[in-house]
């Protein structure tokens, strides 16, 4: 009986042991970009702070998402949560350096999420609230497609700052969004439409430029022309 209940035991351990340095073999890419990520995050935001002439709010807390349970539901690199003052990453998804793929690079996506963080957090410090502000009369809340542009751009923007990316395709982006009518391609479009719009103001003039479009926000009849709203940027902080 003891033979029996020692062997039992032996059997549950070594199964046990099979499962887990499976799943540890089947996760180790995972494991090593969330290491990656908790053990530069900090130097990513002095990097940004050095870049953008900034300085940070305090460090937002960080999170890694989890899996959805549904093949239907869409995965993103990373995620700024506003209620908690959180970052999320999806670690399954992203690369690391020596990769080379800039799309999915967890130091860039970390950057364009910082400066959700940044801009969420300089716009409460101007008695501003939130940012971007959700809109109440939208599906599930969403922002409206100027304040997307804008509020995406910017953090897109810094991503591709840090990998030294410059847009060299305005006219083009600007003259989609503006003939564009479908809200879905529309969302799509101001990603790369707002990181060209907000470029030049922030290189030029840095933290004053972000101040800048919280104070005055991209509208609806700005679509139909975002050279006009640059001009205005450019002429007004000068």
């Amino acid at each position: 009986m003891r033979l029996a209940t020692l062997l039992g035991a032996t059997a549950v351990l070594i199964f046990s042991l099979f499962t887990a340095s499976s799943h540890h073999k089947e996760d180790a890419r995972t494991y090593q970009i969330k290491s990656y990520i908790l053990d530069n995050y900090k130097s990513w935001l002095a990097e940004q702070e050095e870049i953008l002439g900034i300085k940070h709010f305090g460090e937002p807390d960080i999170g890694f998402s989890e899996k959805p349970s549904s093949p239907s539901v869409d995965r993103v690199y990373g995620s700024y949560v506003m209620s908690d003052d959180k970052v999320y990453f999806d670690a399954e998804l992203l690369s690391l350096p020596e990769d080379k793929n800039e799309e999915s690079d967890a130091r860039g996506i970390g950057h364009h999420e910082f400066c959700h963080f940044y801009m969420d957090k300089l716009s409460e410090s101007m008695g501003l609230g939130d940012y971007p502000d959700t809109d109440p009369d939208a599906p599930y809340r969403a922002v409206t497609v100027p304040t997307l542009t804008l509020s995406e751009g910017i953090a897109h923007f810094c991503w591709r700052k840090v990998q030294g990316n410059t847009c060299d395709f305005k006219e083009t982006a600007f003259e989609r969004i503006a003939n564009e009518y479908d809200i879905v391609e529309l969302r799509h479009l101001a990603y790369a439409a707002g990181r060209c719009l907000v470029e030049d103001p922030i290189n030029q003039f840095g933290p004053q430029a972000f101040r800048y479009f919280l104070e005055n926000p991209l509208k609806e009849g700005d679509l139909e022309d975002l050279s006009q709203y640059e001009k205005r940027v450019l002429k007004a902080l000068k």
